[in-house]
C-alpha cells in the first residue's frame, strides 16, 4: 500500500514538472491525471445544490451550485471543474468574481485565486439535457459513470465523495424524490419548493433526483418505511407492489446480518420507471427499475420471478458494495458489480430452495461465455485513462464472470473466512474508496494461498480455459469456469444418457459444454438438434427447459434459418408446444416460433392466435406477448400491417406503453421507403433519446426477413458508434450494434463489418463492442 501511495505521488511530482501536464489535466472528460491531481488537493467536499425544473420539457433547466471544499495547494495546479454541454452563467469564488477559463469540458479556476483551507466555489448555469432523460410528465437523472458533469459542474470522479444538500423547484402536481429524505415543502402558485437532507457522502454518479406525476405505495417494517413510486395502470400489476416491496426488505435484512452493519443510509425509496434504459441503477435512497423487469405479466414463471428477485437483490447489494465503499476509479467499477451478483445469487438460494444452488452461476457462466468465446473478449479489469470512455468497461465479462471468480475466492477462504475478511473491508473503508488489490491484500491474510498470483491470472486475463476430456465423461460437478474439450461421440452421450439422471446444475453444465463443442465443429448441429428435441420432450423442470431451448433456437439460427432445411422444424415446436409440462416452458416454446418460423402455415396460426388470444389456451398471452407478436407478425403479413396495428394499438391503455408502440410501429412499415426513413431517423440523437425504444426499433428494422433490404443499414449503423457511446448510456454501444448486426448473417454482411472493423479509426474498445455481437 505505501508503494502504491509512493508512486503516485512520485507520478504527481514528474506531472507538475512537466510542460504538459495542464494539457493532460484539463483534456476532454476526466482524466487519471487530473482525477489524482485533485484528488490531492480537495478534501472535505459539499454540494449546495438548485434546480429549476420547468413544466415543460422544451425550456432548459437551470440551476446554482455551492461547491465548498478544503483546499491542499500544489504548486500552482489550477481547480479544474468539469462541466460538458451545460451553458456556464457565472462564477464567484470566495465571494468574489472569479477569472476563470471554460473549455474543453471545464471550468478552471487558477490557484491563485483560492486559498489554503475552506474554499467555496458558486457557479450559475444551465444544465445540458444529455442525462435528464425528460418526458411530458416525469424526469430522472442518471449520471454513471461521468455524467454528472453533463448536469452540473462538479469534480466528477468517484474517489471525491461529497454531501449533497438539494432544492428543487417543480410543477405542483409533481412528486420528487432524492438520495435523501424531504425536510421541507413550500408552495407558491403553481410551483413548489422542496428541500432534502444533506446526504451522506457518495461520489458523483450516485446523485440523483425523479421528479414528475407517479403514484406511491409504501411499507414499513422493523421501524422502517419504504416508498415504491410508479406509472402503472394495470391493476393486476400494481397489485405486485407489496410484494415487490416485501423482497426489497427481505435483500436489506439478509445484507444487514451478512456484513453486520445496518443499512447505512437515511432511506430506501425506489421508482419503477417506463423505459428505463438499464434493469436497475443503484442510487442510495431513489434507486431505479425497469418496469418491464419489475411487474411481472400473468403468465409469468420461475424464470421471470427468479430474475425479479435477483435484480433487487443485486440494487440492494450495491448499497453496502457500491455506494457505501465505492472503487476508487472506473477500472475497477467490477468490483461493485462482482459483488452485487455474487451476494445476489446467495440471496437467490435461501429466496427459491426447491432450485439447485448453482443454477445462477449456470446462468452467469452461460451469459459470459456468449462475450468470452468472442474476439471482442476483454480481461475483467482493463486499463482506463479517461473516464469518457468508462462506459466501454461494462460487459457480461464483469457481471457475470467476476461473480463466478469471485465464488473461487470464496471457496479458497471459506465460508467463515470470507465473510469475515469482507466485513474488515466495510468496516475499513466506510464511506470511502478502495481497489481490487486493497481487498485481496485483506483477504490474503484469511487464506493460505497466494491470492495475488491467483488473481492475476483470473482478473488480468481473457478467455474461456479449455479442458482436455481425453475421452473420458469430465467432471461438470467440480468445474467452476471452462469446458471440456468432447469429440461427437462423447457428446452425444452427454445428450443422450448423461443428462437425463443428472441435477439441475449437471444439466446446465452439460449443455453450456456440449454448446461449446458444437459452436468449435466438433458436433453435427442437425444431430445437436435432435438430441436437443429429444430431451425437452423428457425435461419436466422448468429451468433446464429454457436453458435447452435457448440453445435450440440460436444453433436453428446459426446453422439454418433463411440457408437449408432442418426437417419438420415448424412442427416439431407446435407439438413441444402442446406437451410442455408448465406455463414456463409453453413459454419458452412459444418464443421460438414466434422467432424462427416463418412458413406460410405457422405465420396464418400466429395469426389466428394473434387474432383471437382468448381462444388460445397453452398461455394466457398478456399485452406486452401480443405487442412483440404484432411487430413479428408484421414483418411476415406485409399487406395486413395496418390492421394489425390497428388491433393491437386499441388493446394498449397505459399512455406510456402507448408511446412506445407508435415510436417502434415505423420499423415495420410495409413500405421500404418508410423503413428507410425511419433508419434514418435514428441516426440522429433526439430520436435515440429513449434507449430500449429505440434499440427494439432498430433490431425488427433489421429484422432477418428484412435482411436482403436491410444490409444497407449496416455501414452507417457502425459509422454512428462513437456518436452512440458519446450520446448513449453505458451500455447502449453493445445494444446499438446487437441490434444492427446480430440478425445479419450473410456473407455480404460479415464482409462489411469486417471492412469496417479494419478501417475504422474507433478505439479499440468500441470496436470491441462490434466483435462481441458480429455473426462469424
Amino acid at each position: 500500500m505505501k508503494r502504491v501511495l509512493a508512486s503516485v505521488s512520485l507520478l504527481l511530482l514528474l506531472l507538475q514538472g512537466c510542460s504538459c501536464f495542464y494539457k493532460d489535466i484539463t483534456e476532454a472528460g476526466v482524466s487519471q491525471a487530473l482525477a489524482i491531481a485533485r484528488k490531492s488537493m480537495v478534501e472535505d467536499l459539499n454540494y449546495d445544490l438548485f434546480f429549476a425544473i420547468p413544466d415543460s420539457k422544451q425550456e432548459k433547466v437551470a440551476g446554482d451550485v455551492n461547491i465548498t471544499f478544503i483546499y491542499r495547494p500544489k504548486s500552482d495546479i489550477p481547480l479544474v471543474l468539469d462541466f460538458k454541454e451545460g451553458t456556464v452563467n457565472t462564477v464567484r469564488v470566495n465571494d468574489g468574481e472569479a477569472d476563470y477559463e471554460f473549455e474543453n469540458e471545464h471550468i478552471i479556476i487558477p490557484a491563485s485565486a483560492l486559498k489554503s483551507g475552506l474554499n467555496s466555489v458558486i457557479v450559475n448555469f444551465i444544465s445540458s439535457d444529455r442525462s435528464l432523460n425528460r418526458m411530458d410528465e416525469f424526469m430522472y437523472t442518471l449520471l454513471v459513470p461521468d455524467r454528472a458533469r453533463t448536469l452540473f459542474p462538479c469534480m466528477d470522479q468517484p474517489d471525491l465523495k461529497a454531501r449533497y444538500h438539494l432544492t428543487l423547484s417543480v410543477p405542483k402536481s409533481w412528486s420528487a424524490v432524492s438520495n435523501s429524505p424531504i425536510v421541507s415543502v413550500s408552495h407558491r402558485e403553481n410551483r413548489q419548493l422542496i428541500q432534502f437532507e444533506r446526504s451522506e457522502p457518495l461520489s458523483t454518479y450516485l446523485f440523483s433526483f425523479v421528479v414528475g406525476k407517479f403514484d406511491s405505495v409504501e411499507k414499513s417494517c422493523n421501524g422502517r418505511t419504504i416508498h415504491l413510486y410508479h406509472r402503472e395502470s394495470d391493476p393486476i400489476k400494481v397489485a405486485q407492489c407489496d410484494e415487490i416491496l416485501s423482497e426489497v426488505f427481505e435483500s436489506m435484512a439478509w445484507l444487514e446480518e451478512y456484513t453486520g452493519i445496518e443499512y447505512p443510509f437515511a432511506k430506501y425509496d425506489f421508482i419503477i420507471l417506463p423505459g428505463f434504459q438499464y434493469s436497475g441503477m443503484e442510487h442510495t435512497g431513489a434507486t431505479l427499475y425497469n418496469d418491464g423487469k419489475m411487474f411481472l405479466d400473468v403468465n409469468a414463471g420461475i424464470n421471470e420471478r427468479m430474475f425479479r428477485y435477483n435484480l433487487i437483490a443485486h440494487e440492494t447489494a450495491h448499497m453496502w458494495f457500491g455506494d457505501y465503499v465505492t472503487m476508487k476509479w472506473f477500472n475497477d467499477v467490477w468490483t461493485k458489480e462482482v459483488f452485487a451478483n455474487y451476494f445476489a445469487a446467495k440471496m437467490m438460494e435461501e429466496k427459491f430452495p426447491d432450485v439447485d444452488n448453482s443454477v445462477n452461476f449456470i446462468n452467469y457462466q452461460r451469459s459470459a461465455f456468449a462475450e468470452d468465446r468472442t474476439s471482442g473478449a476483454s480481461p475483467i479489469k482493463q486499463p482506463l485513462d479517461n473516464l469518457s470512455n468508462a462506459g466501454l468497461i461494462y460487459s457480461n465479462i464483469i457481471y457475470n464472470k467476476a461473480p463466478i471468480v469471485m465464488n473461487m475466492l470464496a471457496d479458497k477462504c471459506g465460508e467463515d473466512a470470507f465473510r469475515q475478511g469482507i466485513r474488515d473491508y466495510l468496516d475499513k473503508f466506510a464511506y470511502s474508496n478502495a481497489t481490487w488489490e486493497e481487498l485481496i491484500d485483506i483477504l490474503d491474510g484469511y487464506c493460505a494461498d497466494d491470492l495475488k498470483e491467483w488473481s492475476h491470472k483470473w482478473v488480468f486475463t481473457s478467455g474461456i480455459p479449455i479442458i482436455e476430456s481425453d475421452g473420458e465423461m469430465p467432471d461438470f460437478d467440480t468445474l467452476y469456469y471452462g469446458y471440456y474439450v468432447m469429440d461427437s461421440t462423447l457428446s452425444k452421450r452427454c445428450l443422450d444418457e448423461e443428462i437425463y439422471h443428472s441435477t439441475q446444475s449437471r444439466k446446465g453444465y452439460i449443455l453450456i459444454n456440449v454448446n461449446e463443442n458444437v459452436l468449435n465443429g466438433r458436433l453435427n448441429p442437425a444431430t445437436y438438434l435432435d438430441l436437443l428435441f429429444d430431451y425437452l420432450a423428457w425435461e419436466q423442470d422448468p429451468i433446464s427447459f429454457s436453458h435447452a431451448a435457448s440453445y435450440l433456437g440460436r444453433t436453428y439460427f446459426l446453422y439454418f434459418y433463411g440457408e437449408r432445411e432442418y426437417r419438420d422444424w415448424d412442427a416439431k415446436l407446435w407439438q413441444l408446444l402442446e406437451t410442455a409440462k408448465d406455463i414456463q416452458s409453453r413459454r419458452s416454446v412459444f418464443n421460438l416460433i414466434c422467432s424462427y418460423c416463418d412458413s406460410p402455415g405457422t405465420t396464418q396460426r400466429l395469426y389466428d392466435i394473434f387474432c383471437h388470444p382468448e381462444l388460445f389456451k397453452s398461455i394466457n398471452l398478456s399485452e406486452n406477448d401480443l405487442t412483440s407478436l404484432a411487430f413479428e407478425l408484421s414483418v411476415r403479413k406485409q399487406s395486413e400491417v395496418e390492421k394489425i396495428l390497428s388491433v393491437q394499438r386499441a388493446r394498449i391503455s397505459n399512455p406510456d406503453r402507448l408511446a412506445r408502440f407508435d415510436f417502434i410501429l415505423r420499423a415495420v412499415d410495409s413500405d421500404t421507403v418508410g423503413r428507410d426513413a425511419f433508419f434514418n431517423a435514428l441516426l440522429q440523437q433526439e430520436n435515440r433519446e429513449i434507449e430500449p425504444w429505440a434499440s427494439t426499433a432498430l433490431a425488427l428494422l433489421n429484422h432477418p426477413l428484412y435482411g436482403s433490404h436491410s444490409v444497407k443499414y449496416i455501414k452507417p449503423g457502425l459509422d454512428l458508434m462513437e456518436e452512440v457511446q458519446r450520446t448513449g448510456d453505458i451500455f447502449f454501444p453493445k445494444n446499438w450494434a446487437s441490434a444492427l448486426l446480430s440478425s445479419h448473417k450473410t456473407q455480404e454482411a460479415k464482409d462489411i463489418v469486417n471492412q469496417w472493423l479494419e478501417e475504422s479509426s474507433c478505439s479499440v474498445m468500441l470496436k470491441n463492442k462490434v466483435r462481441l455481437v458480429k455473426v462469424d
